[in-house]
């Protein structure tokens, strides 16, 4: 059985006189269904559709090429920049520090939130207490008097009043007799000077009168 290839070759010996039968081993691989053997491929629509097969194949691989040349510059900038990396630090830093914070506040209402629940339960054990004693001694006693009295259900047992504290003058301005004047006092001292003057003057007036 013969080969394809031989048969071409045996076919195109009858074309090798005339330079045909390149052309006709072009044209076998540039068709794509079989075509007469007197047809002449147009060899220069062939070329063409090639070339511009090819040029528009270069000019993709080219610009999707410098795309990722770009994009892959751009990236190693970006990651080795050292400004970059000290933003991305302290931008992490910053994240952590807030987090840590939250969850500081988170803590403190929590336990804020607790104690104030465990104070109101040991408010009521006291007064659940409180007032079973005084129920007891009322019942217990002679005379049904207790020394006890129950605490009120819808008021706290312990009610916070303020110290009244008497408004006092200072211990500077303080006089030593009812409506007299204190030490500080611009006129202390001086009452006292003018009756020794006075006193005075009357003992050296006296002996003149006689």
């Amino acid at each position: 059985m013969v080969s394809v290839r031989a048969r071409d070759y045996q076919r195109g010996r009858n074309f090798n006189d005339s330079g045909r039968f390149s052309q006709f081993l072009s044209a076998r691989h540039c068709r794509k269904r079989p075509q007469p053997l007197y047809w002449k491929p147009p060899r220069q629509h062939c070329t063409l559709e090639q070339s511009v097969y090819e040029t528009s194949t270069v000019a993709l691989i080219a610009f999707v090429s410098l795309i990722v040349g770009l994009a892959a510059g751009a990236w190693l900038i970006n990651k080795l920049s050292p400004s970059q990396q000290n933003r991305k630090a302290l931008e992490k830093h910053i994240q952590k520090l807030q987090r840590q914070q939250q969850d500081y506040q988170d803590e403190v209402n929590q336990h804020f939130s607790k104690t104030a629940e465990l104070l109101n339960q040991m408010t009521e054990s006291y007064r659940d207490v409180h007032n079973h004693l005084a129920k007891s001694a009322s019942q217990l006693t002679s005379h049904g008097i207790s020394p006890l009295q129950a605490l009120p259900e819808d008021r706290p047992f312990i009610q916070g009043e303020p110290l009244a504290v008497a408004a006092e003058q200072p211990l500077d301005y303080a006089p030593r007799k009812p409506g007299g004047k204190g030490a500080l006092d611009e006129d202390y001292g001086l009452e006292k000077a003018e009756r020794e003057k006075r006193e005075a003057e009357e003992k050296v007036a006296a002996p003149t009168g006689l």
